[in-house]
């Protein structure tokens, strides 16, 4: 859980936010789409545990540093 406050942007058509756990089902979708994956590193579609180890890198990235991957 991310303990700090973050910058969170909204616009009309965008909303950034740092990732959360919540986020899981979203990115498994994203990066397990074919024509997303070949620009992922290794050019495939990543498996629900790469994206569940992805997540915690992230989610570990910001609590480290307070920044990271909106």
């Amino acid at each position: 859980m991310i303990t700090h406050p973050y910058i969170e942007l909204l616009t009309p058509k965008l909303h950034l936010s740092p990732v959360a756990p919540t986020d899981l089902a979203g990115l498994q979708a994203i990066w397990a789409d074919h024509l997303v994956a070949r620009y992922l590193p290794g050019g495939e579609p990543y498996s629900l545990e790469v994206v569940q180890a992805e997540l915690q890198n992230m989610l570990a990235h910001w609590q480290t540093h307070h920044l990271g991957i909106f």
